[in-house]
């Protein structure tokens, strides 16, 4: 019994030192966790101390900026932002360069224009202040002659009547000619004021003016630099592929998806010229069938023995291109085949079957439509007769100002001659004048063997089209 009740004591008491040593090592456990945390939390608090101090010294600077600024510390950053892009606006204009578009660069660069201003000022001043002085200078001339005039005046009182005619003459004449003086300096006074106060006005916008008129001329430049690089003469439109002597036909690689039309007229040349603008055509072609996308049939209009057309050969006419529609300008007296009648219409219908299109003409002195930029070719006839009639002085106004307009534009001069040439026209066989207006060019000798002689190229282009006197009732015909 005893040993039982010992037994429970042992158990007891191992049950209590367990639960004493789970206590003891509990509680060291929470210390040391509590020890931690405190020691956390004093770090947190000094990084916190920390941070608040460096955000009062950002807010501290942040009101020094805008105090600097000559803001209130109240306004946000974006009210500032837009300030600042207005105020870049209003006083840097389009002139500062990005890089330099803040506060500190500013007033550099409006004190350099204030100063820029105020030298044109100083000598316009100065200029001012030289023509007073000579208006000064020349007062004191005059009113000395007026006191020499006074001073003969009284030494010669014997001859009152006549002395005194004399001097008031003498008095009325300079003065007159010191109110003169003094109203032509006044006015130059008056209008160099004025100069002085269009050029503080004009001063507000000439930046801006600058850079619209450097973007319009660099848009133009590339405008007439792409215009002038992709129709030049340099540049033929298309290739021979296969020549039929027999039928006097050619087929050439152009059709339809280039924009290729029937009755279109080419020059011929060949495939070893290096500038098509400085090489007379062997030979000219007018397209008779369209047959595919890029396959056309033409006949030959005209060609040369000694120098057939072959396959490989390149064509060309200056009114038709691949890619758009030329433009042209139509200037003056147009005859194509030289029996005195204007055929400009005959020019217009031709420009028409090539997909071209006129974009300006004169007519009895007015200009119908406008040269652009877009336009090739402002076409003139070098043999166009002398104008005649009422209309003269508007018809040469009309014309020069299509000259000046086409000149300042970009717009190439070609003559009526070349253009024909180029197009592939023999306009040397379309129209013949017989009678007392035929020519004897028109009529070549024939060999004994029945062939007629070919006019060589060069000989050809210096006999081209030999003119006729224009009808009567033109406005390039002499006396009606």
């Amino acid at each position: 019994m005893a040993k039982r009740e010992n037994q429970g004591l042992h158990i007891a008491l191992i049950s209590f030192v367990i639960l004493s040593v789970l206590l003891i090592v509990t509680t060291y456990y929470f210390w040391a966790k509590s020890r931690d945390l405190d020691s956390q939390v004093i770090t947190q608090k000094n990084a916190a101390t920390d941070a608040n101090a460096r955000m009062n010294t950002a807010v501290m600077e942040s009101e020094r900026l805008k105090a600097f600024m000559g803001y209130s510390p109240e306004i946000t950053v974006d009210d500032i932002e837009s300030e600042f892009n207005k105020n870049m606006l209003t006083y840097a204009g389009d002139s500062l360069p990005e890089v330099n578009r803040n506060y500190k660069d500013l007033p550099a660069h409006l004190m350099a224009s204030i100063q820029e201003r105020y030298k044109r000022i100083s000598d316009l001043d100065s200029e001012k202040q030289t023509l007073q002085a000579e208006f000064a200078r020349q007062k004191e001339e005059l009113q000395k002659a007026l006191s020499e005039a006074n001073a003969e005046l009284a030494k010669k009182e014997s001859n009152v009547e006549q002395i005194d005619q004399t001097a008031k003459a003498q008095d009325a004449k300079l003065t007159a000619q010191l109110a003169q003086q003094a109203k032509k300096f006044g006015d130059q006074i008056a209008q160099l004021d004025s100069t002085i106060a269009e050029l503080r006005t004009e001063n507000e916008t000439l930046t801006r003016e600058k850079a619209d008129l450097t973007i319009i001329l660099q848009d133009r430049e590339d405008k007439i630099a792409q215009l002038t690089n992709e129709n030049n003469f340099d540049k033929p439109d298309g290739k021979i592929r296969f020549v039929n002597t027999k039928m006097r036909t050619v087929y050439l690689n152009l059709g339809a998806a280039d924009g290729l039309r029937r009755q279109v007229t080419f020059s011929v040349f060949g495939s070893d010229v290096n500038n098509l603008y400085k090489e007379h055509p062997k030979g000219k072609i007018e397209v008779i069938r369209v047959l595919g996308a890029h396959e056309s049939e033409a006949r030959i209009v005209d060609d040369y023995i000694d120098d057939p057309i072959l396959k490989g050969d390149v064509v060309y006419t200056p009114i038709w291109n691949a890619n758009s529609a030329l433009r042209f300008a139509l200037l003056g007296f147009l005859d194509i085949d030289g029996d005195g009648r204007d055929d400009r219409q005959r020019v217009k219908a031709m420009i028409a079957r090539s997909n071209g299109k006129v974009d300006a003409e004169d007519v009895g002195g007015e200009i119908q439509g406008r040269i652009t930029e877009s336009t090739r070719y402002l076409v003139v006839d070098g043999d166009a007769p002398e104008l005649t009639g009422d209309d003269v002085a508007n018809i040469r106004t009309a014309q020069s100002q299509m000259r000046n307009e086409a000149a300042s534009k970009g717009v190439e001069v070609i003559e009526l001659d070349r253009l024909l040439e180029f197009m592939g026209f023999n306009g040397d066989k379309r129209v013949i004048p017989l009678g007392p207006r035929a020519n004897s060019i028109d009529f070549p000798a024939k060999p004994l063997d029945g062939v007629t002689k070919r006019i060589s190229p060069a000989k050809k282009n210096s006999q081209f089209r030999s003119r006729k006197a224009p009808v009567s009732g033109s406005a390039y015909s002499s006396a009606p």
